[in-house]
């Protein structure tokens, strides 16, 4: 398994190129807190690449600019891990369109992942 570990605005995210997945006890890298035994943190996940960041609306924004990630690249093993996803996704555009007081891309994501659906 192949693990990329990249700074972004501070924030150390993890990648892997694996096919198995991603367990989040890995992500346990700096930036990362711990909520009990869980990671506060998310996977995204494409066809070549999966992501454990935290949940972190700016670090989500610059992994999906960066990546140039769109709703159609995003992969889910079930419907359920995807609602939970979008849920998540929703959390994290409602914070940001609070914080800067304008439309988050995040929402438009989410959107899309649900007319996927």
């Amino acid at each position: 398994m192949r693990m990329i570990l990249i700074r972004v605005n501070g924030v150390h995210m993890l990648s892997s190129q694996s096919t198995q997945s991603v367990p989040l006890y890995k992500a346990l890298i700096a930036g990362h807190e711990r909520v009990g035994e869980r990671v506060a943190g998310f996977v995204v996940r494409t066809q070549r690449e999966r992501w454990v960041i935290p949940f972190n609306c700016e670090v989500l924004k610059a992994l999906l600019n960066q990546q140039q990630l769109k709703a159609a690249d995003l992969q889910f093993s079930s419907e359920r891990q995807c609602q939970g996803f979008i849920r998540k996704l929703l959390l994290l555009a409602a914070q940001d369109e609070c914080k800067h007081r304008s439309p988050s891309d995040l929402a438009t994501l989410a959107r899309e992942l649900i007319n996927q659906q």
